[in-house]
């Protein structure tokens, strides 16, 4: 008696499509058609000479694009706390209050916008943090700085920075990248 599954049938079907699955991945490429000739060259006009690089010009003006002058992290520390309300050391410090939280973080991600400062220098600027919270700043609040950015005036102030980005972030949603439910700003 024969098994079942290795019946002459199945194993001549099992046969043939074997046979065919290695015609069909082992056949010959079908031949290529012929190229067309080349057409022939135009004749020569005038020639315009084009840079070998354009730079793109960016759809959000960057901070490059703007007249202020670079400040500095403790300007920028020193500037939102009295905008904001609370002291530098405030700023600074470990505490993760709500009202506190929000103007910590736009100074942060300020600081990475308007600087040329690495993220673990603006780190120990905000009272020795990592560079990794400097970073988480800057992607959660990376909305409402391509917003400032569309909304401020070239000759903005760095005051004007400050104030747009504390308005706007009170109206945009911010980068949620994590996935869960983040927790720390009430967002």
């Amino acid at each position: 008696m024969q098994d079942h599954c290795h019946s002459a049938s199945h194993v001549r079907a099992a046969a043939q499509a074997a046979r065919k699955w290695r015609e069909k991945m082992f056949s010959p490429a079908p031949p290529k058609p012929p190229e067309p000739e080349p057409e022939p060259a135009p004749a020569p006009q005038e020639v315009i000479e084009i840079p070998a690089f354009l730079p793109a010009r960016p759809a959000i003006p960057g901070p490059n694009d703007f007249n202020i002058a670079r400040p500095s992290v403790q300007e920028i520390i020193r500037r939102m706390a009295r905008i904001a309300g609370f002291t530098v050391t405030d700023l600074c410090s470990a505490r993760r209050t709500l009202p506190l939280v929000r103007p910590r973080q736009i100074a942060m991600a300020l600081a990475k916008e308007l600087t040329q400062r690495t993220l673990p220098d603006i780190g120990r600027k905000f009272g020795g943090r990592d560079h990794t919270t400097i970073l988480h700043a800057v992607r959660r609040y990376a909305p409402v700085m391509d917003a400032t950015r569309v909304a401020i005036q070239p000759q903005a102030s760095l005051d004007d920075w400050i104030n747009t980005a504390l308005e706007l972030s009170q109206t945009i949603p911010l980068a949620n990248y994590r996935r869960g439910v983040h927790r720390g700003d009430g967002e």
